[in-house]
């Protein structure tokens, strides 16, 4: 006796994108799988404030450290990363704060 054989079910290409929507959306909500158990926690999507250490004055092409007392408004100044920096866009050191020492 022979049994019937059994179609096999195909899926259909809604079932398929269903199907990867769902993978997806558990990868967004639950982060990349097997990290947590090893202690590689993933690390919150938070920016990381950026510190200026330096300000320029545009008129005078003179730069600054921040607590210089010579320094412009912070709302006119320029904004630097480092020495080098303010050197490249054309600004020279202040001479009362000596911001390259």
């Amino acid at each position: 006796m022979n049994k019937p054989q059994e179609k096999e079910k195909l899926m259909s290409r809604w079932d398929f994108m269903k199907l990867g929507v769902t993978a997806l959306a558990g990868v967004v909500v639950f982060g990349v799988s097997g990290c947590r158990g090893d202690g590689l926690e993933p690390k919150p999507n938070v920016p990381i404030p950026r510190t200026y250490n330096f300000i320029g004055d545009p008129k005078t092409k003179v730069y600054h450290r921040m607590n210089c007392r010579l320094a412009p408004d912070k709302s006119k100044g320029v904004f630097f990363d480092s020495p080098i920096g303010a050197k490249h866009s054309g600004y020279r050191p202040c001479l009362g704060c000596k911001p390259m020492e």
